[in-house]
């Protein structure tokens, strides 16, 4: 019996499913939510004040 006929499916879930794990991750670390509230605010201040 050839076990990576039976395994193909959880490895082809798995090329997806660990990259989108780790995005999250890094996501949620407060220095991502910094860096990225910071350029939020950069931008938001460049479209909306006047210069």
């Amino acid at each position: 019996m050839n076990t990576l006929v039976i395994l193909q499916p959880l490895l082809d879930t798995l090329k997806w499913l660990l990259p989108l794990m780790l995005l999250a991750g890094v996501m949620k670390t407060p220095w991502f939510k910094g860096g990225f509230g910071e350029r939020l605010v950069r931008v938001f201040a460049h479209y909306q004040l006047d210069p």
